[in-house]
């Protein structure tokens, strides 16, 4: 199950108000950094391994939480995996991420396209949510990477 559908199902579970879902327009202003990125495919079967991190803007329309969450996961085209919240925060957020497919991926590639998505609550109502989703390729390592992912798909449920 994709989280985005496990994410409308928990608003659902959350509230008996009928629930309307709608798409925002991505801005460039936001974006998270990537560190410690790590990745292989031994035996044909990817994985990887990074830390990511927000910073809070609550000057922003929505305001956004910072978070700082561990990423782990194998196999491109599986379904999203949660990451560990490092930090404590009092704002309900969730963080996943996963290895997206290739269409035609060139043999003996070490390239890799990563998907991750930040869910959180809105800061003044309890009943809105906010998805924020961001990709970024990059390639499969043993040294560390650090990069940048700005998120260009936005929703809201309320």
């Amino acid at each position: 199950m994709q989280i985005s559908a496990v994410f409308a199902a928990l608003v659902l579970a959350v509230s008996a108000r009928p629930q309307s879902m709608f798409r925002v327009k991505a801005t460039m202003d936001y974006s998270w950094e990537v560190s410690e990125w790590t990745g292989s495919c031994p035996n044909g079967s990817c994985k990887y391994d990074f830390k990511v991190t927000g910073t809070e803007n609550l000057n922003g329309n929505p305001k956004k939480p910072g978070f700082v969450a561990h990423c782990a996961g194998d196999t491109e085209g599986t379904p999203y995996r949660l990451c560990d919240i490092q930090d404590e925060s009092a704002t309900t957020r969730r963080v996943a991420a996963k290895l997206q497919p290739w269409t035609t991926k060139p043999a003996n590639s070490t390239a890799a396209r990563i998907q991750v998505s930040l869910q959180y609550t809105d800061f003044d109502t309890d009943s809105m949510w906010w998805n924020y989703t961001g990709h970024a390729e990059t390639r499969y390592t043993p040294t560390p990477l650090n990069f940048k992912i700005t998120p260009d798909e936005i929703y809201g449920v309320a």
